[in-house]
C-alpha cells in the first residue's frame, strides 16, 4: 500500500514453481568520483540521502568504504561477487567486469 514501508528484497521473477533471480544491476559499480557525483544527484525522497552529509562525500572516504566492503552506514557489509556466488554472465564476461570481481582498492593504503 501507498505510503507503507516495507523491507526491500531482491528482484525475483517466477520459473516453473520456484523463484530464479530476475536480474541485477550494478548503478554503484562505478570510480569514487562517479559514486561521489551519484550522491549528490540523489532526489529529495531518497533516505537516507547520503550526499546530504559532507564527509560521505570524500572521494578519500568513498575509497576507504569500497576498501573494506562497506555501505554509507560504515557497518553494512557489501556482498563480495566470487565464482560460486556472482551472477553467471559476470563471470562469462569477466574482462568486462574485473572491477567487480577484484576490489582495486583492497590492496591499496
Amino acid at each position: 500500500m501507498y505510503g507503507e514501508w516495507t523491507r526491500v528484497q531482491g528482484w525475483t521473477a517466477g520459473v516453473g514453481a520456484g523463484l530464479d533471480t530476475g536480474g541485477w544491476h550494478c548503478s554503484w559499480c562505478v570510480d569514487p568520483e562517479r559514486i561521489r557525483v551519484k550522491l549528490m544527484s540523489a532526489h529529495n525522497g531518497d533516505f537516507p540521502r547520503w550526499g546530504d552529509y559532507p564527509a560521505k562525500l570524500n572521494t578519500t572516504y568513498i575509497r576507504g568504504l569500497i576498501k573494506r566492503g562497506l555501505w554509507f552506514n560504515d557497518v553494512t557489509k557489501l556482498k563480495r561477487y566470487d565464482d560460486v556466488s556472482g551472477p553467471p554472465s559476470l563471470f562469462a564476461n569477466r574482462n568486462r567486469y574485473w572491477t567487480l570481481i577484484h576490489n582495486v582498492y583492497e590492496d591499496s593504503s
